[in-house]
């Protein structure tokens, strides 16, 4: 067994002499909403085609109150579901309990986004 693990562990050694440097990029966002698409697919219209009711509004919202720095994603699962409610997290927070939030079906983005305190400096939420 450990034969075969020197072995691996030294084509990974090879690879990485001959592959290429992992460069960085700058996205222009600073945190990221994410909102469990499996959640919301449960809970009738509450996802369209595939995409989430939430993640719309929450798009939509952040682009007419000129939100900066944020990116809405869909995410498979959150591994923290509840019967009837979407799994929505956020990159922001740090403070424990403001992670992830557990939306009840037809809650409005602007209610999340104030959970979330996120709104313009000049924003009167």
């Amino acid at each position: 067994m450990f034969h075969f693990l020197n072995r691996i562990g030294s084509l990974d050694t090879e690879r990485n002499k001959t592959s290429e440097v992992i460069e960085t990029a700058d996205g222009g966002w600073e945190g990221v909403i994410l909102v469990c698409s499996q959640c919301a697919a449960k809970i009738p219209g509450e996802s369209f085609l595939g995409k989430s009711r939430i993640k719309n509004e929450l798009k939509s919202l952040i682009r007419s109150e000129k939100i900066v720095g944020v990116r809405v994603l869909e995410v498979s699962c959150l591994n923290v579901c509840e019967k009837n409610r979407i799994a929505v997290a956020n990159t922001f927070s740090s403070e424990p309990g403001k992670k992830i939030a557990m939306v009840p079906a037809k809650t409005k983005a602007q209610q999340i986004l104030k959970f979330f305190e996120i709104a313009r400096e000049d924003s009167n939420f």
